[in-house]
């Protein structure tokens, strides 16, 4: 009976998939500050008033932000909504300039379902799409 090798050494999908992981580690140590802040200056930008009290300009700014402050939490609390609209305007786009149109949608789709509901970063939704999308 021959002895056979022993073929442990680690491959090459192997070293990169390790490679992959590491950087998406790195990615999600330093975003989600980054994506808290941006959460959080959104949220600033539609409390703040820029215009003088008892103004007609006051009136318009009070009405858009306070539009704009229920459409921000209706997207927090029905993500679905913003998935929807991401993948429909993903859709669109990809319909402009001749790509797969239905693909790019789910994909576009998918990234605003991390990015909404799972809270990650729109860098990092971006990756995992792409990276998920590669081993299909």
């Amino acid at each position: 009976m021959e002895a056979t090798e022993n073929t442990s050494a680690p491959s090459a999908s192997g070293e990169a998939s390790r490679a992959r992981s590491q950087q998406a580690g790195v990615a999600r140590a330093r975003s989600p500050a980054i994506f808290k802040t941006l959460r959080r200056d959104i949220e600033a930008a539609l409390s703040r008033r820029s215009t003088q009290p008892d103004t007609q300009a006051r009136l318009v700014e009070d009405a858009a932000k306070r539009g704009g402050a229920s459409v921000w939490s209706g997207l927090k609390r029905h993500s679905y909504v913003g998935m929807l609209a991401i993948g429909g305007l993903g859709v669109l786009v990809a319909d402009l300039v001749g790509v797969g149109e239905l693909a790019f949608g789910v994909a576009a789709a998918y990234g605003a379902f991390r990015v909404l509901k799972r809270g990650e970063a729109p860098e990092e939704a971006v990756e995992a799409v792409l990276s998920e999308v590669g081993h299909l």
